[in-house]
């Protein structure tokens, strides 16, 4: 039950939280809502593949802040899915 509480938790956290820094930052430098949001979903991911091989190489799996950090990859995977359908939406002209 811990690990569904991890990926949801602090994976969500992290995109969240991530996604309206960027945002925020990229609205404050004037840039449209729209373009300012891709940014931030853009910036909110990760490569899983380079994080897990420097773990492996460091012995991190095994450990809780491993398991924790595999959580927030592993939520960043699944959250690209909806991003990739939600980005195009935003290129829509505003009625």
């Amino acid at each position: 039950m811990g690990n569904e509480k991890s990926l949801l938790g602090l994976g969500g956290l992290q995109v969240g939280i991530t996604t309206a820094a960027v945002t925020g930052i990229a609205l404050f430098f004037g840039l449209y809502w729209s373009i300012a949001l891709s940014i931030g979903l853009i910036f909110a991911l990760s490569s899983t593949a380079i994080v897990l091989q420097t773990f492996n190489e460091k012995g991190y799996t095994r450990t809780e802040g491993g398991n924790n950090a595999f959580s927030v990859l592993l939520f960043q995977d699944i959250a690209v899915i909806p991003m990739l359908a939600f980005i195009p939406l935003l290129a829509l002209p505003d009625w």
